[in-house]
């Protein structure tokens, strides 16, 4: 994968990009330089998100909504995928 990101030129899309996994990939991203639309459910971790990263773009979608995530994937040329539950128990 680091050899096709060296070279990309389009928007990578991270769905889930608030996310734990999510927040790692942005940083990456911004460090190479790279243009990103962050995609996530919650319209206010993705803005606090992209107020750390300026110039990254922020699109809200939900994987159960088709049409959301059509209009969140619009323009990107690559996707990161890392949407999904924590399985990290925080009490028992």
């Amino acid at each position: 994968m680091a050899a096709l990101m060296s070279n990309h030129q389009g928007n990578v899309v991270v769905v889930g990009a608030s996310g734990h996994t999510g927040r790692f990939v942005v940083a990456e991203l911004e460090w190479r330089a790279m243009k990103a639309l962050l995609v996530g459910r919650d319209v206010a971790n993705l803005s606090k998100l992209a107020s750390e990263h300026p110039g990254f773009q922020v699109r809200v979608a939900s994987m159960e909504d088709a049409s959301s995530l059509d209009r969140a994937l619009a323009g990107g040329s690559l996707v990161i995928h890392g949407a999904g539950r924590s399985l990290i128990r925080r009490s028992l």
